[in-house]
């Protein structure tokens, strides 16, 4: 070694560690791992070696069997306490690593009596599904479809299955719609039956939905101006039908304002027996929208 190595000890108060003079002093270096909170869990390991030559300092933490825990070189300072700064860095650092690793069997075991069992909590209550519950809404309305306007009356009920989703059933039924036929008219309604799924939100006290359902449909149809031989008839068909409700959530009954769209799948035609020449063709689509009041049952939704 082209310079004379200098060993000294980082702690001259802890077990196991010899303390040469030198720079850093005993002293700067047992305040720097005391400052840093490290001088128990040294003691606790092992001991360190600090050198000193004219290439830099060395740094090595044994433990207690003597084994080479860590060893690291770095540049020296110039300044003492800069060293002994450096070398409580590197010290503490690796303590901490050694720690997580592997910890230091405790100094002292104090008997400690036994806390008394705490008393087990009452249950808590289990709290409501989130979006259980349901409503049932009763509804009037206005409709057009594409060859005339007409009133009706329905009904329409949810139960949640989340907090945003739910199903929906719903059926309603129209005044009477006319539509000319041969030498006569036609007179229609349509009754109407679905279940699908609707969407909730909410803000504030305001609340949306949105219900897609496929629908049932039943054409009730009889003969005007027409003899009292022309019986009337009824005609199935099969239609998809979105509607949107807001409304002012509040305790009790709670008022909204719908819209409705329908489009019946296959096209209904009316004819008489003698006269299938004399047919009418109804339009697929049905426009609605109207007032109704919505009752809540069971845990709120969404």
């Amino acid at each position: 070694m082209s310079g004379a190595a200098l060993g000294i000890s980082l702690l001259s108060a802890l077990p196991g560690v010899a303390a040469p003079a030198g720079c850093p002093s005993d002293e700067a270096l047992s305040g720097e791992i005391d400052r840093m909170g490290g001088a128990g869990a040294l003691a606790a390991t092992g001991t360190g070696e600090v050198s000193v030559d004219e290439i830099g300092m060395r740094i090595v933490l044994r433990g207690r069997d003597g084994t080479v825990l860590g060893m690291r070189e770095v540049a020296a300072p110039d300044a003492c306490q800069e060293r002994a700064v450096v070398a409580a860095v590197v010290i503490v650092a690796w303590l901490g690593e050694w720690a997580h690793e592997e910890p230091a069997a405790p100094i002292a075991a104090v008997a400690r009596p036994a806390p008394a069992a705490a008393a087990a909590p009452a249950a808590a209550p289990t709290r409501a599904r989130a979006g259980a519950g349901g409503d049932v809404a009763a509804f009037a309305f206005g409709a057009r479809d594409g060859d005339a306007a007409t009133w009706g009356a329905g009904a329409q009920a949810g139960y949640g299955l989340g907090r945003r989703l739910a199903l929906a059933a719903l059926g309603e039924v129209t005044g009477e719609r006319t539509h000319p036929l041969a030498t006569g008219e036609a007179a229609y309604r349509v009754v109407r039956f679905g279940i699908g799924l609707a969407s909730r939100w909410t803000t504030g006290r305001v609340f949306v939905d949105a219900a897609l359902l496929p629908e049932a449909l039943i054409f009730l149809v009889r003969g005007q101006g027409f003899p009292p031989t022309v019986h009337g008839a009824s005609v199935w068909g099969l239609a998809a039908d979105g509607r949107v409700r807001v409304g002012l959530r509040a305790a009790g009954v709670v008022p909204f304002l719908y819209a409705d769209t329908g489009y019946a799948l296959a096209t209904a035609r009316l004819t008489l027996d003698d006269r299938p020449d004399a047919a009418a063709t109804l339009s697929r689509w049905s426009f609605a929208a109207g007032l109704g009041l919505l009752l809540r049952f069971g845990a709120p939704g969404g």
